[in-house]
């Protein structure tokens, strides 16, 4: 009874956003909600875009990897298929979420979390860089010398807008 009542409420309150009397905060919300949602789904799709550009490319994840000289030689293979199998999943999930669950603040805070933990990695490049310039292993930047700075740029504003998104998901 309660929850007929509720959607009875919303659907008055849905109505009432086209009437310019009534600006009921869900209303109000409701174009930045829609934009949560596209910002996830967007990211969702470019984590996947890279992950198939990986996989095209010519290069090993785990000779760049390797190359980076923050992960020991012994286990880059290992963290190359970690990277790739998480990614894959992160992506898939995300969209999921979005999609069929509508769980955008989730899906937003792991795909904010990924981007904070490549930026973190861009950010330990800076600081400890790789005796020999190398790519950045993205997938997606056609360059074969990454720029740690703008690397680590880019994925920290990414980190901020997913979660700047989550902040304004309707769930």
């Amino acid at each position: 009874m309660v929850e007929t009542a509720m959607r009875k409420a919303d659907v008055i309150s849905i109505g009432a956003c086209h009437d310019e009397t009534v600006q009921p905060k869900r209303c109000r919300l409701a174009p930045l909600q829609a934009a949560a949602d596209m910002l996830v789904v967007i990211a969702a799709g470019v984590l996947l875009f890279a992950w198939f550009g990986r996989l095209q490319s010519g290069e090993s994840l785990a000779e760049i990897i390797s190359s980076h000289g923050l992960i020991p030689a012994a286990v880059a293979t290992q963290t190359a298929a970690l990277v790739v199998i998480c990614e894959l999943a992160l992506a898939i999930g995300a969209l999921w979420l979005v999609c069929v669950q509508r769980r955008t603040r989730v899906a937003a805070c792991w795909l904010g979390g990924t981007a904070a933990v490549f930026a973190l990695y861009a950010g330990l490049l800076i600081l400890m860089p790789p005796d020999q310039p190398t790519s950045c292993g993205c997938g997606i930047s056609g360059n074969s010398i990454a720029d740690w700075p703008l690397i680590a740029v880019r994925n920290g504003s990414v980190t901020l807008v997913l979660f700047a998104a989550a902040l304004f998901a309707s769930r």
